[in-house]
């Protein structure tokens, strides 16, 4: 574990890390750029540069979790399964029963359209 990274820890953070070395993560392989499976099979994107980084400052071992469909793995994240997912924006209804960091990206969405189409509202 990185030092400077270890020393802004308290006891119960350094205990925590000790004992859960394997952190299952839930991936969805079509929400590129942050997730993604690449042409070679391999966990990809944003978020698996994150923890790759998080995995090097803490000494965190992440499994990727890559479900059937979004909505199995969600269940299976809210039913202890697995541990964490990395992108997901919280609601009021999943505050609920998980946890929320700040968030690491922030990213506006539009709308886009042919300008044929006319006008697009919200």
């Amino acid at each position: 574990m990185e030092a400077t990274f270890l020393s802004r820890l308290d006891e119960r953070e350094k205990q925590f890390l000790a004992s859960h070395p394997v952190v299952t993560v839930l991936y969805d392989p079509a929400w590129a750029p942050l997730e993604y499976v690449d042409r070679n099979k391999k966990i990809a994107g944003l978020s698996k540069q994150y923890l790759d980084e998080i995995a090097q400052i803490t000494g965190l071992t992440f499994e990727f979790d890559v479900p059937v469909t979004w909505e199995q793995g969600y269940q299976r994240l809210l039913s202890g399964d697995i541990d964490m997912t990395a992108s997901l924006s919280p609601t009021e209804q999943r505050s609920k029963s998980l946890v929320f960091t700040d968030s690491y990206l922030s990213a506006p969405l539009v709308i886009v359209a042919r300008q044929d189409v006319g006008y697009v509202g919200s």
